[in-house]
């Protein structure tokens, strides 16, 4: 403001809002850091709704749904479901239901698939987004169950960045699963040649939980009609 006062004010405070380290290289001129935190740990506690393990399934709610799918070797399956609510501070997101598969020997994928099905029925869902690894199995899977799935066209990465101003600006409600926060506390932000951030977990630790959690909530806040849609957000990913 002080180099060009025709800047909108309230324009700089909101991005400060949403991604702090992000809006003060853009308009404080702070260098920023090679490598930092992705959100910040107080932000994902006071996201939490304390003894909140699961909610049922309320009648004229529009859900959103997510899995992150396993190769059967390392990596859990996990699926994820969100809907919006209006509060008194405006619209929310909220997590409802959060399901982790973690693979033993005997771990069949199709038959995990199935099992997540028998969730989404239950809050009367009937399409599910995920990642575009092994997407053409996953359509098999889950149409086999009546269930569409939806490649996302973004990365996991890109799901993190966008998911970021959700959590900043205080419209998340998590349920209270240690293990999920804990995903979401370890994620590092890496700022990459060219200003494209990637975020991801530190030496390969598994962060399924937060991944199919994340793609949830975006997925939830870009099916609201007449919201900000989810390639709105995709500045915060700083796109080459």
């Amino acid at each position: 403001l002080v180099m060009n006062p025709t800047l909108n004010e309230e324009v700089i405070q909101q991005d400060l809002s949403e991604d702090l380290e992000g809006a003060e290289s853009e308009w404080l001129g702070i260098f920023r850091k090679s490598l930092s935190t992705h959100l910040h740990p107080e932000v994902l506690d006071d996201a939490v709704v304390p003894k909140r393990r699961e909610l049922e399934f309320q009648p004229n709610t529009l859900y959103s749904a997510f899995v992150d799918v396993s190769g059967g070797t390392r990596d859990s399956m996990t699926l994820a479901l969100t809907h919006m609510e209006p509060s008194s501070d405006g619209d929310v997101l909220v997590l409802d239901l959060v399901r982790e598969v973690v693979p033993d020997p005997k771990f069949d994928p199709a038959q995990v698939a199935k099992d997540f099905c028998k969730e989404l029925a239950r809050y009367h869902i009937t399409e599910i987004s995920g990642d575009r690894y092994a997407a053409q199995w996953c359509v098999s899977a889950f149409e086999n169950e009546g269930v569409r799935y939806n490649p996302t066209p973004h990365s996991k990465s890109e799901l993190y960045l966008l998911v970021e101003p959700l959590f900043n600006t205080g419209r998340v409600r998590l349920l209270d699963h240690p293990k999920m926060v804990a995903q979401f506390k370890m994620l590092e932000r890496r700022t990459r040649q060219g200003g494209k951030d990637l975020v991801d977990a530190p030496g390969n630790r598994p962060e399924d939980i937060a991944n199919a959690v994340a793609g949830a909530l975006v997925m939830a806040n870009s099916s609201s009609i007449g919201r900000i849609k989810t390639y709105d957000w995709l500045r915060f990913a700083r796109k080459e």
